[in-house]
């Protein structure tokens, strides 16, 4: 479901693939990389306090993720 998710993301389908990424979230709650991922589409969306939060998750989960790191630190400018 996640990559089907990033699949629809890739091809500028953002809610379906916003869809997709939660079902996937709550599925496996600590994966990181899912959790990064609801992040990214969240803030192409300009949902950015949901994007936060996402990353927070991705954070929780992996808390050496430089990626989900540095998209809070963006997401919060």
């Amino acid at each position: 479901m996640h990559m089907l998710g990033l699949a629809h993301f890739e091809s500028g389908r953002s809610e379906r693939a916003r869809q997709l990424i939660v079902k996937a979230a709550a599925l496996a709650p600590g994966n990181a990389v899912i959790r990064f991922a609801l992040g990214e589409i969240l803030h192409a969306q300009g949902h950015y306090r949901e994007a936060a939060a996402a990353y927070r998750g991705a954070l929780d989960a992996d808390a050496k993720s430089v990626a989900a790191l540095t998209a809070l630190a963006e997401t919060l400018k």
